[in-house]
């Protein structure tokens, strides 16, 4: 029941803004020089898209996070700041362990939360294992804060008790798949993740 309580409240609020990411620098090909021989010089390089799917692992518990193929410019770094952002999360949630850069990527109202979640799901020695799907869609962009929508998918995942016996969770199978609400924003620490919330509502 507890491990339900931290799952679902792995739903829950926090709160928070976000600041305009740097555009990554637009590359030119070096200058060509007149030759008898044709030139070799390279196009312009583009640069490297982030991979659309990211699987990490922590002890019994998978994170699946997807994201799209591309994404504007003004929010690319707020992105990265939610991926880190979740798996920071959900290494907390998967080892029992508060993960050490949480701090870095989210603001203090969501670390509290985040650590709230944990000790509520510490207290009778119980953690997370299964595997959680996080789909994100960049919602909105501006000037100071990006909004991060998508869904959250915990139809997967389970409890596993501190004798190693795994058990259900009649909250998630209530609601397997919930919407998600998060704000980063952007200060001279760069981007963090300063609200957080998963809707009642499906996605």
């Amino acid at each position: 029941m507890l491990l339900s309580t931290a799952l679902v409240c792995s739903l829950a609020a926090c709160g928070g803004k976000d600041d305009k990411s740097s555009d990554l620098p637009t590359l030119t090909p070096e200058p060509t020089t007149s030759s008898s021989t044709p030139s070799t010089t390279p196009s312009a390089p583009t640069p490297t898209a982030e991979p659309t799917q990211v699987v990490t692992k922590y002890r019994d518990l998978t994170l699946v996070f997807n994201q799209p193929a591309k994404v504007d410019a003004n929010a690319r770094q707020a992105l990265k700041a939610y991926k880190l952002f979740q798996q920071a999360f959900r290494s907390t949630l998967g080892t029992d362990t508060l993960d050490p850069t949480l701090d870095t990527v989210a603001g203090p109202t969501v670390v509290a939360y985040v650590k709230d979640v944990l000790k509520n799901q510490t207290k009778d020695g119980d953690r997370l294992g299964g595997t959680l799907t996080v789909t994100a869609a960049v919602e909105r962009a501006g000037a100071g804060a990006v909004l991060i929508g998508g869904c959250f998918d915990q139809s997967k995942s389970y409890g596993i008790h501190s004798n190693g016996t795994h058990f259900g969770n009649d909250v998630v199978k209530k609601k397997p798949r919930l919407a998600i609400a998060a704000i980063a924003s952007s200060s001279g620490g760069g981007w963090r993740i300063t609200d957080y919330r998963l809707e009642s509502t499906p996605c």
